[in-house]
């Protein structure tokens, strides 16, 4: 191909990837309510078709590996007759990550660290009523140095993320829930120079039973009509959201024959 085309079409080849994976898990009961949970396990990806073979132009071989990721996780488990808990500390490590230089050409080298700790109880306040609360706080940074940015925050990785939902049963046919989602501030970049606030969103769910096989529900997102946004960024010196949406309803029927 004349040097002005982007990409190259080098000749017929074959690329083999060697990787194991695996999952060993361990559980030690403490007492009767509470046991203690270990779990360690390995898994990875082999570079797709188009990481592998297109080529930029000059380029003749990508010299790809394969993408490793190890997790080591420990943590307690609790059930009781109104309460269930967990929570879990972990280690992730990401290896090989497949990036992207200046050139458009990838490279196997990136790096990352992932630690964080999980939280998730289940409580039975009344027959009718209960409350789910699920919640994280991690920490993930670039581990080498290969982009320049080691040390540094994975960029769109929040530290804290939460969430709850009140379920209430006041007839056996009806159903309400109130549900809070949290995402907390994170950077948009990988130089962790430019940051998002982070949102809070209330959604409201209910469903009544009118016969036997035939439901009415209504679903309204976004309740308090926050400006957030779904996806964030930052590059070139500007700011790019993917707006979330506004307050929106929805009503649906379920039938059942």
């Amino acid at each position: 191909c004349p040097s002005p085309c982007r990409y190259t079409r080098p000749a017929d080849d074959k690329d083999n990837f060697y990787n194991w994976s695996g999952h060993l898990g361990y559980r030690e009961a403490l007492s009767e309510t509470v046991d203690a949970v270990a779990h360690f396990s390995r898994g990875f990806r082999a570079p797709q078709a188009t990481e592998l073979y297109r080529l930029q132009s000059g380029q003749l071989k990508a010299n790809l590996d394969s993408e490793e990721v190890t997790n080591a996780e420990i943590g307690l488990r609790g059930q009781w007759s109104q309460v269930n808990a967990s929570i879990t500390a972990y280690r992730l490590e990401k290896d090989n990550i497949i990036l992207q230089d200046s050139n458009r050409q990838n490279f196997s080298n990136g790096k990352t660290l992932r630690r964080g700790i999980e939280l998730d109880i289940s409580w039975n306040i009344l027959d009718n009523l209960r409350l789910d609360v699920q919640g994280s706080y991690a920490k993930s940074q670039y581990d080498n140095n290969v982009l320049g940015f080691e040390g540094n925050e994975i960029d769109t990785a929040p530290r804290q993320l939460a969430s709850a939902q009140l379920l209430w049963k006041p007839f056996s046919a009806t159903t309400a829930e109130v549900e809070w989602v949290h995402v907390g501030e994170h950077y948009l970049d990988a130089g962790n120079t430019a940051m998002y606030d982070g949102h809070n969103l209330v959604n409201l769910r209910l469903a009544q039973g009118l016969t036997k096989g035939l439901e009415l529900s209504l679903r309204v997102t976004n309740v308090t009509d926050e400006d957030y946004a779904e996806r964030a960024d930052f590059a070139f010196g500007n700011y790019r959201y993917f707006i979330g949406e506004p307050r929106s309803a929805y009503v649906g029927i379920t039938a059942e024959f």
